[in-house]
């Protein structure tokens, strides 16, 4: 008899043992689920929902297409994660990126297309030098197909826009009394010298 209940109490030892374990196991996955996300529902998408809204925002304006497109794919894909009803940290945090960088990447021609209209407007009229003005019209002529390339990086709008303003501030004035008039004086003596140059050739 006492063998016997000796035995029936090691096995309830090792019954209580192994219960333990288990219960600690399970508790252990528990926690480690819980800061996944897998327990509870899904992690805080908070961050997310304001870059997204951030995002949504941001008008179209000057950015160029290739840019402005990645960042309606990021908008896409970061509204289908939160849809899903069911994100990790992990995910949450590579959708967070993926749009943190669209936003970060797009690329602005204002600024070119502002430089261009400025330089475009300068009139030679003989008031600069051919050289410094040929160096002007070739600045516009390297500018033009950046403002086109919809896959143009922001850094070679930049150069392009310093590039402009460099042959702006490089004209060269002509040393001619004439610039130094008022602009209506400058048209009456256009129009008196082609008055006479007419009536003595003509």
């Amino acid at each position: 008899m006492r063998k016997l209940a000796l035995r029936a109490l090691s096995v309830l030892l090792a019954a209580a043992l192994l219960c333990a374990g288990c219960m600690v196991g399970a508790n252990a996955a528990t926690a480690g689920a819980a800061v996944r996300g897998d327990i509870g529902g899904p992690e805080d998408i908070t961050a997310l929902t304001e870059r997204l809204a951030q995002a949504r925002a941001i008008a179209k304006g000057n950015y160029t297409e290739a840019s402005w497109n990645t960042l309606q794919i990021a908008i896409h894909n970061a509204q289908v994660s939160i849809d899903a009803g069911y994100l990790d940290q992990v995910q949450l945090n590579f959708r967070f990126d993926i749009l943190q960088s669209a936003i970060d990447g797009l690329v602005d021609l204002t600024a070119l297309i502002a430089k261009l209209e400025q330089a475009r407007a300068i009139d030679q009229w003989e008031k600069y030098t051919g050289s410094s003005y040929n160096a002007l019209q070739i600045a516009i002529s390297k500018a033009l197909p950046v403002v086109h390339n919809t896959s143009a990086t922001q850094a070679q709008v930049d150069a392009q826009v310093t590039a402009l303003q460099n042959a702006i501030d490089g004209l060269e004035g002509q040393n001619r009394f004439w610039f130094t008039w008022p602009p209506f004086f400058q048209w009456i003596l256009r129009h008196v010298l082609f008055g006479w140059v007419w009536m003595n050739w003509y």
